[in-house]
């Protein structure tokens, strides 16, 4: 349960493509769409993404670490014979 939690809140929090045709409200849309909002046409502000980027990896790290210890174990649940 613990693994399938871990790859639902992955899911959920990068829903990049839902966000973007859905939403109308910035403030409501994730931070992967608010990302992308970052890159210009003729100008891109890598650094600022890149940070960006890093922190909204942090919510997902922060997930993993607290149920790391059942995450392979759920994995490779099945798998056995």
């Amino acid at each position: 349960m613990a693994a399938l939690a871990t790859l639902e809140f992955t899911w959920v929090f990068n829903d990049y493509l839902w966000a973007i045709i859905l939403l109308q409200n910035d403030e409501l849309k994730p931070v992967t769409a608010g990302l992308a909002t970052l890159r210009g046409q003729f100008n891109t502000d890598w650094p600022v993404i890149t940070a960006g980027a890093l922190i909204a990896t942090l919510p997902t790290l922060i997930v993993f670490i607290f149920l790391q210890r059942y995450f392979i174990p759920g994995l490779t649940l099945g798998s056995g014979k």
